[in-house]
């Protein structure tokens, strides 16, 4: 932090007075208030999300990013520029019990009713693979074969990172036949069901050239460090590889997107 204040302006700088003998933990609180003060917006406490490397600094709330670490995990409202589910709302918030609590005021969305494995950083093909075929057990657990749900659902570990001359039953066939392939080549002895198959089986072959490029530009970086979990009304979703049944979905007022408590 104090590395940056040389480029940034001199009412900035007077913000953050130099002082080694502060903890790191204040240090980073203090660029939290600052920026929900003066952006007046929450999207920064969306860059907390640490799993799965645990914290190392003492103390440090779950809402403030452990800038001390190299992140590996990119917040998906970095995709959506220009998104707001909050709309143009102004955000309301407050530090309590010495800056240790946040509190905002949110809209209540949803709660986590199942979840999938998380899909811990750093990966491998196999591990991306293996967590679509898992993640798509968990779809067919809750929802079967429907075909708008499986629509959903590769959108959803894609988020929604999709060509724009795309149908959503494209992307399904793309989605699947890629996967269906991977699991396939890589896996010989895994049984995969009918309905996955028959995407690798009745339609072109992939390359392994293509196969991997569609695996790394639009599913690697959306699934790593993340988890499928799906609501208690029916609704798809990506979280951080933490999230358990039972937490919460909320939009906050004056934020990009929603986020899990």
């Amino acid at each position: 932090v104090y590395g940056l204040l040389g480029i940034l302006s001199p009412y900035e700088r007077s913000q953050f007075p130099v002082d080694y003998s502060r903890p790191v933990r204040e240090v980073y609180i203090d660029v939290v208030d600052y920026l929900l003060t003066t952006t007046r917006s929450l999207d920064v406490i969306c860059a907390s999300i640490n799993f799965p490397v645990h914290q190392i600094i003492n103390g440090l709330p779950s809402w403030c990013p452990d800038w001390s670490q190299r992140r590996r995990i990119s917040p998906i409202w970095c995709r959506f520029r220009g998104f707001s589910a909050a709309s143009a709302s102004e955000p309301e918030f407050a530090f309590l019990k010495k800056r240790r609590k946040l509190k905002i005021s949110a809209i209540l969305l949803d709660k986590i009713t199942l979840c999938g494995v998380p899909l811990n950083p750093p990966i491998c093909k196999g591990a991306l693979l293996m967590a679509f075929f898992e993640w798509r057990l968990k779809l067919i657990e809750r929802k079967g074969y429907d075909q708008a749900d499986h629509e959903a659902f590769c959108r959803t570990i894609s988020c929604g990172q999709i060509p724009d001359t795309w149908t959503p039953q494209e992307w399904l066939e793309w989605t699947y036949r890629t996967f269906a392939l991977g699991l396939h080549r890589n896996f010989p002895g895994l049984i995969l069901d009918p309905h996955l198959m028959s995407y690798a089986q009745n339609f072109p072959p992939l390359s392994l050239a293509e196969q991997k490029q569609t695996l790394s530009e639009s599913f690697t970086n959306a699934m790593t460090g993340r988890c499928f979990a799906i609501t208690s009304s029916g609704l798809l979703c990506l979280g951080s590889g933490a999230l358990q049944v039972e937490d919460i979905i909320c939009v906050p007022l004056g934020c990009s997107t929603p986020i899990i408590l």
